[in-house]
């Protein structure tokens, strides 16, 4: 599995922090944004709702899982990105 993502700094209740407190050494964890291979499958040419559907499928719910599923944003707002049926871009 190949999984893009952030590393992202939590407070004690899990919620993500500012860039900054990963400097000074709290507790941690993994925002996921895209999933681009699993079980030796490249997923890359997948639409990215059909990605993000597997993800939502792999990744725990709990606001205190290390690793997350990132929530998605259009032009600054969080919203379904379900309109959009673009391919991973190949190098």
């Amino acid at each position: 599995m190949v999984l893009d993502g952030e590393l992202i700094a939590l407070d004690s209740a899990g919620k993500p922090l500012r860039f900054q407190a990963l400097q000074q050494g709290g507790s941690s964890g993994f925002a996921v944004f895209d999933i681009l291979s699993l079980a030796k499958r490249d997923l890359k040419s997948e639409p990215w709702t059909a990605r993000r559907a597997i993800l939502t499928k792999l990744l725990p719910r709990s606001a205190r899982a290390l690793v997350r599923l990132s929530p998605s944003y259009v032009h600054g707002t969080a919203a379904a990105r379900s309109q959009s049926n673009v391919p991973f871009p190949s190098p």
